[in-house]
């Protein structure tokens, strides 16, 4: 096999496996969230339902996890943006727009987090 098509094949495996995660030109807009510079949203949580107790598990088990916290962050109407993480071991998360500080809390002790952020 050829260096570029060896090359191509990491580049789409990689692309398969980031499908749902923030692309770089949603980045740039998740970022002004992050910074506060868009005013309509006055309030971000970031969090997980991965590796509980900070133990880590299976990637089925996460998977599983992060879908329920996913139905149960949409049963509130929040969106979630599904992102990349790390808190010991990399992890998948959420940054959830317009979430509320008891919301974020909530989910972390649901789904046995040690942290939550919220800002």
């Amino acid at each position: 096999m050829k260096y570029n098509e060896l090359k191509g094949l990491i580049k789409e495996e990689k692309n398969k496996e980031n499908l749902n995660l923030v692309k770089e030109g949603g980045f740039s807009r998740l970022r002004q969230i992050m910074l506060g510079q868009v005013p309509s949203v006055r309030t971000i949580g970031i969090l997980t339902a991965e590796n509980p107790g900070g133990q880590p598990a299976s990637r089925e088990e996460n998977n599983k996890r992060n879908a329920d916290l996913m139905s149960d962050l949409r049963e509130r109407n929040y969106g979630p943006i599904k992102v990349k993480g790390r808190f010991g071991e990399e992890e998948s998360s959420f940054v959830v727009p317009h979430m509320e500080r008891s919301d974020a809390l909530e989910f972390g002790d649901k789904y046995g987090q040690e942290a939550v952020i919220w800002g």
